[in-house]
């Protein structure tokens, strides 16, 4: 059953280093909530401490609480092995271990549970169950003896994920599953999130903002406090809201393209200007009855008359003068 998750004054640590300071964010039940944010900001360290998984790096430590269902996972009787097997964790990069099969993979999280004795019929029922949770069953039914490094880098994505899903937890967290994977293997990432929702609490990190805008309920963004600082939580909230309407500049900054000197050129040896904004809009698709996302891009400067392409039609006429300029 899918659990709340509440982090509440959360402040990480490596060593004397302060990553993290004052989080303070939930995650309800079958939910995806997404973190997003520059580089460096702490996102992914944040998700580490939520299954306590930052802590297999020496000097590291939190100060806070990370609340599930109203228990500190960080109280002095709590097992870390147990809260990893309640709240799973899927990488960035794929990595299904090599020397087993695509049974194998699958199995290895409840094989090192103490004290359980599974019969080979209900670990057959728990494959092929975590298999289709994974939309993967179908792909790989008649070779479940090969190994699973031998699958392409979205499939093993999605044993991963099956590996991760078949000690049933409560909370599934996501670090940046589809960075290394191609458009199409990404999209079948994306449309599983949204059916593993419907089971689990989801948290994910992403980069990419379409990402967050599609398969999310709840966005967070985080950024640096200013350089050397830590990072921290700049805003939260309904991701239609936060895409549309965010409160905080920064984070309106961030989303449109236009964060730091991002898409941005000097004018007459004045101060950095955008060159184009990017936000996201809600359109009514016709042919599948539903809504979806989509990128509205317009030029900030239309003066500039830049080369950008032909996606921006009467801007593509050029001056020689700001064609030699280049996007900071």
């Amino acid at each position: 059953m899918a659990k709340r998750i509440d982090i509440s004054d959360l402040s990480v640590y490596y060593g004397t280093c302060k990553a993290v300071e004052d989080v303070n964010l939930s995650g309800e039940p079958r939910s995806v909530t997404a973190l997003i944010g520059p580089s460096g900001c702490g996102k992914s360290t944040v998700l580490r401490s939520l299954n306590r998984m930052h802590e297999v790096l020496d000097g590291a430590r939190v100060e806070g609480k990370v609340l599930l269902d109203g228990e500190d996972i960080y109280g002095p009787d709590i097992d870390p092995v147990n809260v990893r097997r309640v709240i799973g964790m899927v990488f960035q990069r794929p990595n299904p271990f090599p020397t087993m099969s695509i049974y194998g993979n699958v199995v290895a999280g409840l094989k090192l549970e103490k004290g359980r004795k599974i019969k080979k019929a209900e670990t057959d029922v728990i494959v092929e169950k975590s298999l289709r949770g994974a939309n993967l069953w179908e792909e790989v039914k008649d070779r479940l003896d090969r190994p699973g490094a031998g699958l392409s880098g979205g499939q093993q994505q999605r044993l991963c994920i099956a590996r991760a899903i078949a000690v049933e937890p409560q909370v599934v967290l996501m670090d940046e599953p589809c960075s290394a994977l191609d458009p199409i293997s990404t999209l079948a990432i994306e449309e599983l999130i949204t059916q593993l929702r419907q089971q689990f609490t989801i948290v994910i990190v992403t980069h990419n903002m379409q990402q967050a805008a599609r398969i999310s309920e709840t966005t967070a963004f985080f950024n640096l406090a200013g350089p050397g600082k830590p990072g921290r939580l700049v805003e939260v909230g309904p991701t239609e809201r936060m895409f549309s309407s965010p409160t905080e500049k920064s984070t309106e900054d961030y989303i449109s393209g236009r964060f730091g000197e991002l898409g941005r050129v000097p004018l007459d040896g004045g101060d950095p200007q955008p060159l184009f904004r990017v936000k996201l809009a809600v359109k009514n698709d016709e042919s599948t009855r539903r809504q979806r996302w989509v990128e509205v891009v317009t030029l900030a400067q239309p003066e500039l008359a830049l080369d950008v392409g032909e996606e921006f039609g009467e801007h593509r006429s050029v001056s020689a003068q700001h064609r030699r300029r280049r996007i900071r």
